[in-house]
């Protein structure tokens, strides 16, 4: 077969065969997918092989093949005994390698990252090995930064760091509750040191380092929050002090941690959010509103909708969005945090309103987009006169901008926009995704179409001039929410 013909040729004794049939192996791989599962084994047996003849360059075309095998196979590379043929060549080489900053290292800890986040809790016999080894070059790598402070060549000395950091966050989506008893049973590297080095990184001066950080703080959040109980007013404020969008790919991640982190007080403890909230919307709301400096540009990719009377929202976001992801995550944040407490942001609805229904009709997430639509509803209802006080054009703009967050629950699988196609060709909206969303999937959608009725009513006759509506909108809105 191709497969086996690839995986000879991975054998050969030239370097360059060997790049090539990894590369040609991977490509094959990623077209593949799951039905290579039957081969799995002889795949895994001829890799390591080929990782106990390889060099340099091989090792490193190895290690991303590897990466592939989890990202595109999927959890089926955890089955039975198969991580027992794979996992420990692997570790034995990383951790026996003479110099834990080595660049061939750097593909093995993110293909390491793929594998510990797909096995999920069958990583477990190899992960206390795999977490201790990972801080150690965190620490190491840390101490050279340090000593390169003022190296021209400071970002790649900050790549291990990154590596590092990605394989823990690996982990962590990984064994998710299971990670904090991973911690307690280090006894190099406990949950208070943990944190110490955490706050290092996310307080670090490179971005690049910051950025992953933040990734694995909020990932933290989501499946392990236990852990960052006894420091998390500390990595809240640096989370809130990092949304700044003159770094974006760090400030993209620091707000998404700062949702994260806010689900978690839903409920209680809300005397560790409070003395935050005034500051979150400090950071987040220019994001939404477009007056962040940093952020003025113009988006290419935004095709949310092409009809003349309908574009308004994306005519102002295309003025405002150029960090893909931002506004949606700024979005999605300001949605949790009124889910806890819709007076954290109600009095200042009118302000950004409008912006914050264009980010959240853009949110891909169903459990974010689920959690920040609650929230919308709740901020709504406890202001009602968020809308209605407001001038008739940018109540106009505020309603459309709200019938056009609704109607992106219903956009088809098969299409990514709102399209003209889907506003006056033949009727394709689906219907709200109640399954998809699971728990308070019917609900909402029931808050929704109570929230478009009440509003309609407070309106009055001048409903269907103001919001002036494709015809299949008029039909979703009727058919779905009676209105």
């Amino acid at each position: 077969t191709v497969t086996e013909g690839f995986l000879q040729l991975a054998l050969d004794a030239n370097r360059r065969v060997q790049i090539a049939a990894c590369s040609a192996l991977s490509v094959h791989i990623e077209q593949l997918g799951p039905t290579l599962v039957p081969l799995l084994d002889p795949i895994f047996r001829n890799l390591m092989r080929a990782l106990s003849i390889y060099k340099s360059k091989s090792l490193m075309v190895l290690f991303d093949t590897m990466g592939v095998l989890a990202d595109y196979v999927g959890p089926a590379i955890g089955e039975g005994t198969l991580p027992t043929i794979y996992v420990p060549p692997i570790l034995h080489l990383w951790i026996h390698h003479p110099d834990p900053l080595d660049r061939i290292l750097f593909p093995l800890m993110e293909s390491l990252a793929s594998v510990a986040l797909t096995l999920g809790n069958n990583f477990q016999p190899w992960a206390l090995a795999s977490y201790e080894h990972a801080m150690r070059t965190l620490e190491l790598g840390l101490v050279g930064i340090t000593a390169a402070a003022h190296d021209v060549n400071l970002e790649e000395d900050c790549d291990p760091i990154v590596c590092c950091a990605d394989l823990l966050d690996g982990m962590v989506e990984g064994l998710r509750g299971n990670f904090v008893t991973l911690l307690q049973s280090s006894s190099t590297h406990p949950p208070p040191k943990f944190l110490t080095l955490l706050h290092t990184l996310l307080s670090a001066s490179t971005p690049a380092i910051r950025m992953s950080a933040f990734a694995l703080l909020g990932d933290l959040a989501n499946r392990c929050p236990v852990v960052l109980e006894p420091a998390l007013p500390t990595f809240l404020r640096e989370a809130i002090h990092c949304v700044n969008p003159l770094y974006p790919t760090v400030c993209n991640n620091a707000v998404w941690s700062v949702g994260e982190i806010c689900v978690k007080f839903r409920g209680g403890n809300l005397e560790v959010l409070t003395p935050f909230v005034s500051e979150i919307l400090e950071r987040i709301v220019p994001l939404i509103v477009g007056t962040a400096e940093g952020i003025d540009g113009d988006s290419e990719d935004d095709e949310s909708l092409d009809d003349e009377e309908y574009d308004e929202p994306k005519k102002r976001s295309r003025k405002r969005s150029i960090v893909p992801g931002l506004v949606e995550n700024a979005s999605a944040t300001l949605g949790r945090l009124a889910r806890i407490d819709p007076a954290f942001i109600k009095d200042d609805l009118p302000r950004f309103l409008s912006g914050w229904c264009e980010g959240l009709a853009r949110i891909s997430d169903l459990n974010e987009r689920r959690d920040a639509f609650e929230g919308l509803v709740m901020a709504i209802q406890s202001n009602p006169h968020s809308i209605l006080s407001l001038p008739p054009q940018q109540r106009a703009t505020t309603v459309t901008a709200l019938i056009f967050a609704v109607t992106s629950w219903h956009i088809p699988d098969a299409s990514k926009f709102v399209t003209s196609e889907l506003l006056y060709g033949d009727y394709a909206f689906a219907p709200f995704p109640v399954k998809e969303v699971g728990e308070g999937g019917s609900e909402l959608w029931r808050q929704l179409g109570l929230l478009l009725r009440e509003l309609k009513r407070a309106i009055g006759e001048g409903w269907d001039e103001m919001t002036k509506m494709p015809v299949n909108v008029k039909r979703l809105l009727a058919e779905m929410y009676q209105v």
